[in-house]
């Protein structure tokens, strides 16, 4: 059997019944799961006596409470992000798997952005670690979009226009979190709310959605 050359790898196509294909699914899942499980075993847990006062310990983690339920809203929204979207592939390349790789760099590392910002909730440059790791998820997200849509691995190809508007809302995330890094340092902690932006941002943008007022019309 001749050997398969490196070029002819980087041009493959992996469809649904291909092993590949399954294998690539089944270990960004995996690294999900890990990802979600890891954040909680983060959370400190308070040494307690019969006369100690369990609320005041317990306020006293909301810091950590709080970049725990941000995290695991965001990888768990990011994971049915990604399951919504590998739905619509018929097809996997090789530059698709690669691209895997690097977004779920992104999102094994936010456990360890969500102890540091939830430790040092008040320093400027935690939140500006956080940010940028959501950041770089963001803007990958957008990135495997653009993949996907240059190597034709969808079911059913969106038009250009489309296209680009899914990635600009890919990035939106992204954008959001890297406003509060100048923030930080003007409000401190106060920066955080935000976040919160993401939201109501994502809402607003679905309203442009190409193709959205056609259909609107129609109903």
């Amino acid at each position: 059997m001749a050997r398969r050359s490196a070029q002819d790898t980087e041009r493959a196509i992996y469809g649904r019944d291909v092993t590949e294909f399954d294998r690539t699914v089944a270990f960004s899942d995996g690294v999900f799961a890990v990802a979600i499980t890891i954040l909680v075993l983060g959370l400190e847990v308070p040494e307690i006596t019969p006369d100690t006062d369990v609320w005041t310990e317990l306020v006293e983690l909301a810091p950590q409470f709080a970049s725990y339920l941000i995290s695991f809203v965001v990888i768990g929204g990011y994971w049915i992000q990604n399951h919504r979207f590998v739905s619509r592939l018929a097809t996997m390349s090789y530059a698709y798997i690669v691209w895997t790789l690097g977004f779920l760099l992104g999102i094994s590392l936010i456990s360890f952005g969500t102890r540091f910002v939830g430790a040092n909730a008040e320093a400027p440059g935690a939140i500006t670690v956080y940010a940028i790791l959501i950041a770089y998820v963001s803007f990958m997200e957008g990135i495997g979009r653009h993949i996907a849509y240059r190597d034709g691995l969808f079911r059913d190809m969106p038009g250009l226009r489309k296209e680009r508007f899914d990635v600009l809302c890919d990035w939106i995330p992204g954008l959001v979190f890297l406003l509060s890094i100048p923030l930080a340092f003007l409000i401190g902690s106060n920066a955080t709310f935000v976040w919160l932006a993401t939201w109501p941002a994502m809402a607003v943008a679905a309203r442009f959605e190409p193709g959205k007022e056609t259909e609107e019309e129609a109903n």
